[in-house]
C-alpha cells in the first residue's frame, strides 16, 4: 500500500513549466531531440504524424536510436532506419529541410552541405 501512496504522491507533485498547456506538453519529450526545427514547428510536426496514425515519441525515439547506432559505427535497426526514413520525408513535405547526414538536425538545402542521407546502406 506504501508503493502506491509513494506513486500517486509523485505524480500529485508534478508541475508543468509555467506557459506549458496540456497540448504543448505532448511533444515537449520527443520533439526535443531534434534541432534545427521551431517549437511550432514541431508542434505541427507532431500533430501531422498524429494525424497520419503514428506517434511522434516513437518516429522520433526510432529515428534517434538510428542516428545513435550509426554514430557509434553499430549496425541500425530497420525499424529505427524506416522511422528516420519517414520522419526526413515528412520533414521535407512539411519545410523543405534536409536532414545533416549523421545528426537528428534539419536545414534548409542552401544551409546544408550534406544533405540527410540514408544511414544504413
Amino acid at each position: 500500500m506504501a508503493g502506491n501512496h509513494r506513486k500517486s504522491q509523485r505524480a500529485f507533485l508534478y508541475k508543468p513549466p509555467e506557459g506549458v498547456t496540456h497540448s504543448s506538453r505532448l511533444t515537449m519529450g520527443s520533439a526535443m531531440f531534434i534541432d534545427g526545427l521551431t517549437d511550432w514547428e514541431k508542434r505541427r510536426l507532431a500533430l501531422t504524424l498524429k494525424e497520419r496514425g503514428q506517434t511522434a515519441f516513437m518516429v522520433i525515439k526510432h529515428a534517434k536510436a538510428a542516428v545513435i547506432s550509426s554514430q557509434r559505427g553499430r549496425e541500425v535497426h530497420p525499424i529505427d532506419q524506416q522511422n528516420l526514413d519517414y520522419l526526413d520525408e515528412i520533414i521535407f513535405e512539411l519545410y523543405g529541410y534536409y536532414r545533416v547526414a549523421g545528426e537528428l538536425r534539419y536545414r534548409l538545402a542552401e544551409e546544408s552541405t550534406n544533405q540527410g542521407e540514408r544511414i544504413a546502406y
